[in-house]
């Protein structure tokens, strides 16, 4: 009798969260003093991207208020089996 065998597809997805204060806080660190470490827990902050293709162009996103978050988000994928394919089946 033939061995079926199926690949199988795994996602896992992560994010890294950090919040206004938490940026805040980074800025106003005794390593970094912002501000001479006075950056305000209102201070409304600027959010740029900083791109390495065409000479480091700087996008403007948005402002970054005290409420909120900025998250950094991927996916891993995983494939395992043998089928070239999920979905795909190999018959011996």
């Amino acid at each position: 009798m033939p061995l079926k065998k199926e690949g199988t597809r795994t996602t896992e997805t992560f994010e890294f969260t950090l919040t206004h204060a938490d940026v805040v806080d980074l800025m106003n660190d005794t390593q970094v003093q912002l501000n001479s470490g006075n950056v305000l827990s209102t201070q409304i902050l600027e959010l740029c991207m900083q791109t390495s293709i065409g000479g480091g162009n700087e996008i403007r996103l948005r402002q970054f208020k005290p409420n909120d978050k900025l998250i950094f988000k991927f996916n891993v994928i995983t494939q395992n089996g043998t089928a070239e394919a999920v979905g795909d089946l190999d018959v011996a």
